[in-house]
């Protein structure tokens, strides 16, 4: 029987692997104790965990913008830059890795570490996930 903790593991390992599409179908499922609702469920977090990593930019984060706030221009431009950064982009996907992995216990982590046109999506996985019938 899967947990939602594992249901949030096995979407970023999904993720990591480029292999999102394998929740299509329900193979992947037999025998883990999910009834049809919660398969769809499950279906529905591995592809929202896939948008919020997809092209991740901490630089439009919540997070961000907060530690630039009424900061100078000269500032922010200088903080984008170290952001962009491959090895920084690299530790902050990372970050938002364990954000997800974390958001049973810390939603609000997770809405400061998403971009914020991703924002609904967060909401929609503390939805799907509360609304799972399976252990935490």
């Amino acid at each position: 029987m899967l947990t939602k903790k594992q249901v949030l593991h096995l979407s970023l390992a999904l993720v990591k692997a480029g292999d999102v599409d394998l929740v299509d179908g329900t193979d992947l499922f037999a025998g883990k104790g999910l009834d049809n609702s919660d398969t769809k469920k499950v279906q529905e977090i591995v592809k929202i965990v896939h948008t919020l990593c997809q092209g991740y930019r901490y630089e439009n984060t919540l997070n961000f913008d907060a530690e630039v706030a009424a900061k100078s221009s000269e500032f922010s431009a200088m903080k984008k830059k170290i952001e962009s950064s491959p090895v920084k982009q690299s530790e902050r996907l990372d970050h938002l890795y364990s954000g997800i992995r974390n958001s049973i216990e810390n939603p609000d982590l997770l809405k400061g570490l998403a971009q914020k046109e991703h924002l609904p999506l967060v909401e929609r996985l503390g939805e799907l996930l509360i609304s799972l019938r399976i252990s935490d």
